[in-house]
């Protein structure tokens, strides 16, 4: 994997696939490179049902892909997914050279533009970015307020309607 924990994400590929709104308002991102939306259906699902969460801790949850692999279904079925059309694959190319031969990976960037955390393989990107999410970031204050509900700690995230 060319990026690891402690590396600057780099800023082109943010900048291309977080909006500026994001990046200004000091958003954290998660950025899953894969190749196609059928392929990786059950991982789309788990960064999908991960995403509420995820949103809660000022973090967006982008799918960057290829392409030749995305259907227009895809935006529909899984709300808390950005998706990020990688044409010719010049965003995952520029993490490094290793990156486009890798299979799925995901990095999850903190506001500065690091990485704080990554994941490679078919499987456990929503995993390891809830880890990591749960154990050094606090949920945003004031979203329960803001839709309605309690501030309990059985409260749940919003839908992607109410975000």
């Amino acid at each position: 994997m060319a990026l690891s924990a402690g590396d600057a994400f780099p800023p082109k590929v943010l900048k291309e696939c977080c909006s500026a709104q994001a990046q200004q308002a000091g958003k954290r991102a998660l950025l899953f490179f894969y190749e196609g939306d059928e392929a990786c259906a059950d991982e789309l699902a788990a960064l999908d049902e991960a995403g509420g969460e995820l949103f809660l801790r000022g973090c967006d949850v982008h799918a960057v892909r290829s392409g030749g692999g995305a259907t227009t279904a895809a935006p529909l079925r899984y709300p808390f997914v950005i998706f990020v059309k990688d044409a010719r694959d010049q965003l995952r190319a520029a993490l490094g050279p290793a990156a486009a031969d890798q299979g799925p990976e995901s990095h999850l960037v903190d506001a500065t533009g690091t990485v704080v955390s990554c994941c490679i393989g078919s499987s456990g990107h929503a995993h390891t970015a809830i880890e990591y999410a749960s154990s050094y970031w606090e949920r945003e204050p004031g979203w329960a307020e803001a839709l309605g509900g309690g501030t309990g700690a059985g409260a749940e995230p919003p839908s992607a309607a109410e975000r």
